[in-house]
Formats: C-alpha cells, structure tokens, sequence
C-alpha cells in the first residue's frame, strides 16, 4: 500500500482524530448528566415537601424569593392547612443550577487518563509486569 500523506490533510472529523471524540458525546456521558438533572430535581422535591411540612406543623410561612411560598395557617377553629404558591419554571432552573456541575464535569473529562495505556487497571501492576520480561 502507497502512503500518499492523505490523513495529514484531512481534518480531525474524517480521519476520527483527537477533535471528533470531542464533538460527539458519549453515551455515558450524557447518561450521568440524564441522571444528575433527575437526582437534582429530585432533592428540589424533597426540600419543597419538607419546607411544606415544617409550614403545615408549626402555622408558619416560609419563603424562597422567586421560587415558592409555604403558607401554613393554625387556627383554633379550623383545621391546620397549608398553601403553597410558587414558579414552575423557577424550580426548574434550581434543577439545572443543581445539576450544573456534575453535567459540566462528566462532558469536559478527558477520554484517556495521561500515563494508562488503554485497558490499564492499574499503572502499578503493569509497571510491575514490563519490568519482569525486560
């Protein structure tokens, strides 16, 4: 086979060099930041039931600027309740703040670790390995 210094010219994306990884998320990539969002909202609704049960059990109001208000009203005569008034798209975005920094982390890191070879469980025991048949 004649190399003609073809794969020199072209860029990353046609000969599958360093830059195309790069471009395509994997995916478990994109499966760990699927699961952060639903982790996050997740503990935005566990926060939100216990801020309305804390309001419903003491008669009190309790207030997240922008998100929500938890009302609760204690009177003698009636019975305890609380209202709840809030955004829908402001816990929303509390979601994808929560869920932010574990998406960013699990798309920027590197594909390789520096040092492994691929396969590599551990840099010492193949260290130790290479170093007996030399």
């Amino acid at each position: 086979m004649i190399d003609i210094g073809l794969a020199d010219r072209l860029p990353d994306w046609e000969t599958g060099g360093p830059s195309s990884r790069r471009m395509s998320p994997r995916i478990d990539r994109v499966f760990v930041v699927v699961c952060a969002l639903l982790i996050a909202i997740g503990v935005v609704v566990v926060v939100g039931m216990v801020l309305a049960a804390v309001a419903f059990a003491n008669g009190t109001s309790i207030g997240i600027p922008l998100v929500a208000t938890f009302d609760g009203v204690r009177d003698v005569s009636a019975t305890p309740t609380v209202t709840i008034t809030g955004s829908g798209v402001a816990v929303g975005v509390v979601a994808i703040v929560l869920a932010l920094p574990l998406g960013i982390v699990a798309l920027q890191y590197p594909d390789e670790v520096p040092g492994r070879a691929g396969g590599e469980v551990s840099g010492r025991g193949s260290t130790a390995r290479r170093s007996r048949g030399r």
